[in-house]
């Protein structure tokens, strides 16, 4: 009985010593310089240098436990720019939503009539700002501002007029999505620079919007440390 005993002690404890000499061995691999990495390639050959190698690499891999977080290596630069993994938000239509019923069009524009309220009281104190301001670049904003809504309430009110006219002759009506207003929108814009300047105006908003965007995205990223 006490031979066993003694046998599996010497068992375990002489294949603890193997593992951590292994420890030991791939542990000191990493902190040799290359003179003697290379020396040691020499001495153990090829096949034997890549397998002792690789070896290195796995035990490094490896998580101490399956809750502890994966350790990388601090020499590895991290990505200014990374992507939230968070939960996002995901905004939908209630008209196309069943679980708040069916759409109702009239009630619709009753709940949210407030809203076109809204857009021409702010119409309205932009064309008094237009016609009162000394300053010229907050005029100049002002008028642009103006300008932008004026095209955005032009493009609906052509659109709500093209959902009439299919409903007329009973098809669907296709509602827009901000995705779709915002492409309309800007192919107005084009369109009304290129009647004012020609190609070579709407080359200069192009390049202006890409210097605004770049600049925008610059601010966004973190100061870093030099």
């Amino acid at each position: 009985m006490s031979d066993t005993s003694e046998s599996e002690d010497t068992y375990y404890s002489s294949s603890d010593n193997e593992s951590g000499e292994s420890q030991n061995d791939t542990g000191t691999l990493s902190a040799l310089t290359f003179g003697e990495l290379a020396g040691l390639k020499e001495n153990l050959g090829d096949k034997a240098f890549r397998h002792a190698i690789n070896e290195s690499k796995e035990i490094k891999r490896k998580r101490k436990s399956k809750n502890a977080p994966q350790e990388i290596s601090c020499k590895r630069p991290v990505s200014v720019i990374r992507n939230d993994q968070s939960k996002k938000m995901k905004s939908y239509d209630p008209r196309f939503n069943r679980s708040h019923g069916s759409y109702n069009e009239d009630l619709f524009k009753k709940s949210y009539g407030f809203v076109n309220d809204l857009r021409r009281q702010e119409m309205k104190k932009l064309e008094d700002q237009v016609k009162k301001e000394k300053d010229p670049m907050v005029k100049e904003k002002a008028k642009e501002l103006l300008l932008s809504l004026e095209s955005k309430k032009d493009v609906l009110k052509q659109h709500r007029k093209k959902e009439i006219e299919l409903v007329k002759h009973g098809k669907k009506p296709f509602y827009l999505k901000k995705s779709d207003q915002k492409k309309l929108l800007m192919a107005e814009k084009f369109k009304a620079i290129k009647e004012k300047g020609g190609d070579a105006a709407i080359d200069k908003y192009i390049e202006k919007k890409r210097k605004k965007n770049a600049s925008k995205k610059r601010k966004e990223l973190p100061m870093l440390s030099l």
